[in-house]
């Protein structure tokens, strides 16, 4: 569970946010994100977003994501 000063979010289960775009981009859109991950450009906020920030090579974290992922994702901290 993740939480900051506008939402909680929590989930059950083994769903993540890299399974449901892969799911979606290639159903709806026909997008192959293994083919493709160089096109995307990924922003997330949150602890979620792990796989995402792990997947694609091109990905801006807002400031929420230094508190915990910066470790291991980030190029730079403060």
């Amino acid at each position: 569970m993740t939480d900051n000063n506008l939402w909680v979010l929590g989930w059950l289960g083994g769903y993540d946010k890299l399974a449901m775009t892969r799911r979606v981009l290639a159903t709806s859109y026909g997008v192959d994100i293994e083919v493709e991950r160089d096109a995307v450009l990924y922003v997330g906020d949150s602890i979620n977003d792990a796989p995402m920030f792990g997947f694609f090579r091109h990905t801006v974290g807002v400031s929420t994501v230094t508190r915990g992922l910066c470790r291991k994702f980030c190029l730079w901290t403060r």
